[in-house]
């Protein structure tokens, strides 16, 4: 069957469909949209919705159902769905929009008809895989994407690529179904994996991503990848249901036990989950969980990030009676816990309790924070943390407990440091200490270099020892006895006035006494001979004079 329009719209209970009731397998349902396809409502009585639709009531295999346009809307309870109600498989399915994908809420007249996009077996066929390809997906009011096995067969994988935003938030409050991109085994046969990749990953207001059994099948791998961010946040409204990533064996309540044929308690394994995103954020309740409410054991949780903030919120992996999961959180940053955040790994009954492997840059645990490993009967789990910085406030703590059987252990540890990448291969060869000495200048063109006082270059130590002069200014010193006897001994004029002090006059002649003694004196000019003796006048003589004797 091919469909193709610009607009396509099915509302009012209005299908397209491929029923198989043979031995052999139908071809496929193919829907191309220029613009956009709407799917919207139900029949008046509530109970066949508006939908792309394909199933098998024996043997024969249902084909695939591709949907292709630009916006998608699914609403009311509107559903593209592929079923077996026998032994026949269903097809794949595959929806592409190429701007945004919208599931809400479900028919006003019958709260079980939901919107959703659909692939599952209420028999032994089993299930094809379920492919969902856009730019923005929106999940709100109890809508789903999912695979779902039921019988003996397992259930397909559940691939979502969004480019920008996934958000799933909210549930349908008349039958409390919450809003879920979702693999769940509900028989023998075990759940599909779950993949999301984004940008933006929102879980909100009791929505879930989620792999599950409820009975002996195993549940699948759940695995988110955010380039941005992972956001899980808040409750259902008036509920204490958390918003949840998880893989988890649960128990269901008694009435859905006896409407599915459900074993009280499972017996599947959960599967694990795996989140990769800058930042992780757990807040308002929210919870990223691999649990096991029966026997067996839990799931590990594994996830890598820069930051890990859980404001009220909790990452945990637990057991009723069997081996509690392990926890691997590898951040390279901060992890941040607060208002009663826990990181868990616990085990009830004999089982042991899990262990926690905690690497980041700096951890912090505030107002009653906790990490914990803990068991009642069997053994405590083991704590390894490796980081730089740990903080924990008075009333947050780090235990690794058994109440009844042997404490695990918490090791707390630096990042190890490779010394040796710091170490230098030193010579081998001797080396000659006059080298490693600055020797002193020599005199060249008339110039020299003079090393003295405290300080400066060291001389050879091969050359002679030499004084170590230091060169004092003796002016200073003169000055500083003559301002002191100015100081000391002051007279009239020097304290009134400046006196001039008598000018040094240069020796032009000499004169020689009887005692041979000789005198330099000043003669004025033109009154020295060829000589320099003095003439007629007597010779005029300075203050200053140097005498020489013979």
């Amino acid at each position: 069957m091919q469909i193709v329009g610009r607009q396509i719209t099915l509302s009012d209970g209005s299908i397209a469909l491929l029923q198989n009731q043979g031995m052999q397998t139908f071809g496929s349902i193919q829907v191309q949209a220029s613009e956009s396809v709407t799917l919207t409502g139900t029949a008046p009585d509530g109970i066949v919705s508006s939908s792309f639709r394909q199933e098998t009531l024996g043997v024969g295999n249902t084909g695939d159902i591709a949907v292709s346009t630009r916006q998608l809307a699914i609403r009311e309870g509107g559903q593209i769905r592929n079923r077996t109600q026998g032994v026949g498989n269903t097809g794949n399915l595959d929806v592409r929009a190429s701007e945004s994908i919208e599931l809400s809420g479900a028919s006003p007249i019958n709260p079980q008809a939901r919107s959703v996009i659909a692939n599952f077996s209420l028999d032994r066929g089993f299930v094809g895989d379920l492919v969902v390809s856009t730019q923005h997906l929106k999940i709100r009011g109890g809508a789903s994407i999912s695979t779902t096995a039921l019988g003996t067969g397992s259930g397909g994988d559940v691939l979502v690529n969004a480019v920008e935003t996934i958000e799933v938030i909210g549930l349908e409050p008349r039958i409390i179904a919450a809003s879920a991109i979702a693999s769940t085994s509900l028989g023998i046969g075990n759940a599909g994996s779950v993949t999301v990749n984004t940008a933006r990953a929102i879980v909100r207001d009791g929505g879930r991503i989620t792999s599950a059994t409820v009975a002996s099948g195993d549940g699948g791998r759940v695995v988110v990848n955010a380039t941005e961010f992972v956001e899980v946040s808040g409750t259902v409204p008036s509920s204490i249901n958390p918003s949840l990533i998880d893989a988890s064996a649960n128990q269901v309540d008694e009435v859905t036990q006896q409407a599915f044929g459900l074993p009280p308690v499972p017996s599947g394994a959960p599967g694990n989950v795996e989140i990769n995103t800058p930042k992780f954020r757990v807040t308002d309740g929210g919870l990223v969980t691999v649990r096991n409410d029966g026997m067996g054991r839990a799931g590990s949780l594994q996830v890598n990030a820069d930051t890990i903030l859980l404001d009220e919120g909790g990452i945990t992996a637990s057991t009723r009676s069997g081996e509690g999961g392990n926890i691997n959180l590898q951040i390279d940053e901060s992890l941040q816990l607060r208002h009663g955040s826990q990181i868990t790994a616990e085990a009830g009954g004999s089982g042991n309790g899990g262990n926690l492997t905690l690497s980041a840059n700096s951890i912090a645990l505030l107002e009653g924070s906790t990490i914990d490993a803990n068991a009642f009967e069997g053994r405590g789990g083991n704590i390894e943390i490796t980081t730089q910085g740990l903080f924990l406030s008075p009333d947050s703590h780090i235990t690794a407990s058994s109440q009844l059987g042997i404490d695990g252990l918490v090791t707390i540890s630096q990042p190890e440091i490779d010394t040796s990448a710091a170490f230098v291969q030193l010579n081998s060869d001797p080396i000659d200490p006059t080298t490693q000495i600055v020797s002193a200048c020599g005199v060249a063109h008339e110039n020299s270099f003079i090393v003295t006082g405290n300080g400066g270059l060291p001389p050879d130590p091969t050359d002679v020892l030499r004084g170590q002069n230091i060169w004092v200014d003796m002016r200073l010193l003169e000055i500083r006895e003559l301002n002191r006897s100015i100081e000391d001994n002051p007279t009239e004029e020097e304290n009134s006035s400046f006196v001039e002090p008598t000018p040094l006059v240069e020796a032009t002649g000499w004169d020689v006494k009887a005692d041979g003694t000789v005198e330099l004196v000043a003669i004025p000019p033109r009154q020295t001979n060829d000589r320099g003796a003095p003439s007629n006048c007597p010779p005029y003589r300075d203050r200053s004079h140097v005498s020489i004797e013979r």
